[in-house]
């Protein structure tokens, strides 16, 4: 398998960095302590999906295990009764909900996402980057058609000029890791692709 390299820092992000600690300025328990806490609640959300997708990664086929579904990465999984009230992986499931549970790695690869015709039922497909922000807005509250859906990582439009579906483009981060954005963009219909499946959804 090839090694990939990390990415260089951008040159605005490199000439924003101190050089070096400032020895001038004493650092008291109680800032260090803030200081933490405030980075373990940003850092979470992160770990907490990337230890997701590293578990995912490790299924060969959609399976029921306990209370939970798994699915191979880039492929989703559905329940097909009840959430059982023993699970924990979702805080407040709601039990009028079908949920599907999917990790999407576009880095690895596009996926498409298939929506049927669901009538007058509610339903949304929720998919988020690591940081829990969701980018894609499919979903009876966006009035979203039924259809074939395109997924592609942050610089993944460009591959695919003539692709027959409304793309949704994964969140860059330029320079801070707050200055994130997410773009989409329809494509011409010229070919289909095969369906494969989003990160989290469900249909009530």
């Amino acid at each position: 398998m090839e090694r990939r390299q990390p990415l260089a820092i951008s040159p605005g992000w490199a000439s924003a960095l101190p050089t070096g600690p400032d020895t001038r300025i004493k650092i008291t328990e109680e800032y260090a302590k803030l200081v933490a806490r405030d980075a373990y609640f940003w850092a979470w959300p992160l770990v907490n999906i990337y230890n997701r997708r590293l578990t995912m990664a490790q299924v060969k086929e959609a399976v029921r295990a306990g209370p939970l579904v798994f699915a191979p990465l880039n492929r989703n999984a559905m329940f097909t009764d009840y959430v059982d009230p023993a699970e924990r992986a979702v805080a407040c499931p709601n039990q009028d909900v079908v949920y599907g549970l999917a990790s999407i790695a576009l880095d690895l690869s596009p996926v498409v996402v298939q929506v049927p015709d669901f009538g007058d039922r509610f339903w949304v497909y929720q998919i988020v980057d690591l940081r829990s922000d969701s980018f894609v807005q499919l979903g009876k509250m966006y009035a979203t058609t039924p259809g074939f859906y395109l997924l592609v990582g942050p610089i993944g439009v460009a591959r695919f000029p003539q692709a027959s579906l409304r793309c949704f483009a994964q969140p860059q981060t330029p320079d801070s890791p707050h200055h994130e954005f997410s773009r989409t963009r329809r494509l011409r219909t010229r070919k289909r692709s095969k369906a494969c499946y989003p990160r989290c959804c469900s249909i009530r």
